[in-house]
Parts: C-alpha cells; structure tokens; sequence
C-alpha cells in the first residue's frame, strides 16, 4: 500500500493542480490585458454621418444627431446661397497617430453589388473649429478628429436610379493606414433616402429657382476659380452674373433664353467668360432635375437689392 504526501491535508498532487491552474488564469489574465491594452492606447477610428447646410463665407449649420433632416433651417439665418452636404466627421480617440485616407460614402440599396463613391469635398474655415479638410490624406494625433464636407446630392440622382427598392441608404466610410477594412458610421444611424427625395430640409416642399441656379455654379466652378490654373473671372463675378440673370427671368426658361441672359448678364457686367454656354447647360440641368418642387417665378422683386449677402 502506498501512501500518499499531503500539505495541510490536501494532497501535494491535488495542490500542484490548483497552482497551475492559478498560474494558467493570471497568464491568460495578463494577456487578455495587453490585448485590451494595446487597443485602447492604439489608434482607433470612429466616423460619423451628420447632415449640414453650407453657406461659404457666412456659416455652416449640422444636425449633430446623424439623422438625414434639418429641422427648419431657416431659423439659422439661412441665406439664398447655400448646398446641403454631409459631414464626414472621423475621430482618434486613441493614444497613438494614426492616417486616414479616402473619405466616401458607403452605399447601400442599389441593384449591383454595394460600393462606395466620394463625391466632390468642399472647404470650410472655422478658425480652427471644425475646418474641412481638403486633403484625402490626413493624420489624426491622439484625441484629435478631421472633418469633410462632401457634395452628396450630386451623386442622388445616379443612385436613385439604380435603387432595388423605394430607398437607398448611406453611410460614411474611410480607410485607415494598415488596416485591412475601411471604418464606416453607425449602420443604425444609416441614411436612408427615398426615391425622389431631394432635401434635408423637413419645413421644405419648394426650392428658390436661384439657390438652385447659386447651387449648380458653385458646384462646378466655386473651387475651380480658386485654383492656380483658373483662367477665368473669380467667383464673386460669376455670382454677380447668376444674380444679374435670375433677376430678369419672367419664368422658368429654356436653355436657350437661359444661355441668351447669361450672356447679357456677363456683357452688362463686363464679365469675360468662354464657359456659359456650359453654364447654360448645367443650369437648365438643375433645374430640371427639382422640377415640381421649383419655387415660384419672377425672382425680381424677392432678391436682393445688390448681388452680395
């Protein structure tokens, strides 16, 4: 018969288990810790989707709560010249840098496989608070966050129509230096925008024809006349052109009438540019695409007394 060592009345082997087992739980402890450790001093992304209305040189206006609606802008001092847009906001708030590149839209909904596209990005300057960045690239110290404005009603229409349902749905999305998966917004805080839809604005069912013509040409030439190569009039011109045209239109015009008063407009301002005939094409565009939801026309006694606001 063999006998068996005991401590304290437990078995040396029984003992020896519980040790390892001890020493097993606090090996496993330690590593689930760094693991946790390196993620929360690493850099982490967050994105998220917020809807705005941009007014250049003037102010921008968000919804904060990532929903896809303005609550009655207008009571923000909303002035004729503005675009809706999405901000992108991507935050660090981790305790490492880390690079973020390709600032899109996630798009959900459509007929073909999900993709993502990123539309134009425009610029704004908060003197330090919330400027947008133009750049696709940008590091993100510790705690630090970029944001950007993206044009999103310009891709819609092309969307809408390649819709599967009676909606699409949006999310922000970026990529993020040696990850392999791009970070995207809340799904449940996902845009959905139906078919047809054209506004964030809930206390909005008639658009001013002349926001919509402001809108059309500070798309295509607010950035451009900024640029080094730019050959044409600055901006402030073209504004002055778009001005002096909406005011003497009796009523929706054709292309045509429309390319016919721009040209009087640039003539009577002394306004040297090739491009209206372009102009004229992507206006009556615009205008074609708000359709029934134009405001009424004349525009002569609701604009302004001089081309600036």
């Amino acid at each position: 018969m063999t006998s068996t060592s005991e401590l304290f009345g437990i078995p040396v082997a029984v003992l020896a288990l519980i040790i390892a087992a001890i020493s097993l739980a606090v090996a496993l402890s330690t590593l689930i810790w760094q693991i946790v450790k390196h993620l929360l001093d690493g850099g982490r992304v967050r994105v998220r989707l917020n809807v705005g209305i941009l007014q250049p040189r003037a102010q921008l206006s968000v919804n904060q709560n990532g929903r896809f609606v303005m609550q009655d802008p207008g009571r923000t001092g909303l002035l004729r010249r503005n675009i809706e847009v999405a901000q992108l906001v991507v935050e660090n708030p981790g305790r490492s840098a880390v690079t973020i590149h390709g600032p899109t839209l996630d798009i959900r909904g459509v007929s073909k496989k999900p993709y993502s596209v990123s539309p134009r990005r425009f610029p704004w300057d908060g003197d330090g608070h919330d400027d947008a960045e133009m750049k696709s690239s940008v590091r993100l110290d510790p705690y630090s966050r970029a944001v950007f404005l993206l044009d999103f009603w310009s891709v819609i229409p092309d969307l809408h129509g390649q819709a599967a349902g009676d909606a699409i749905y949006l999310r922000g999305m970026v990529h993020v230096g040696g990850r392999r998966r791009p970070r995207k917004s809340s799904r449940r805080r996902s845009w959905k925008i139906p078919v047809g839809a054209w506004t964030v604005s809930s206390a909005s069912d008639k658009i001013d024809p002349y926001t919509v013509m402001w809108r059309e040409v500070y798309r295509s030439y607010g950035l451009a006349s900024q640029s080094d190569g730019w050959e044409g009039p600055d901006f402030e011109s073209l504004e002055a052109v778009i001005y002096e045209t909406a005011r003497h239109l009796g009523g929706r015009p054709s292309r045509d009438q429309l390319s016919d008063a721009l040209e009087r407009a640039a003539q009577h301002l002394h306004v040297d540019f090739d491009a209206l005939p372009m102009m004229a094409f992507q206006i009556d565009n615009a205008l074609d695409l708000h359709g029934e939801h134009l405001g009424a026309w004349p525009l002569s006694s609701r604009l302004p007394s001089t081309h600036t606001e």
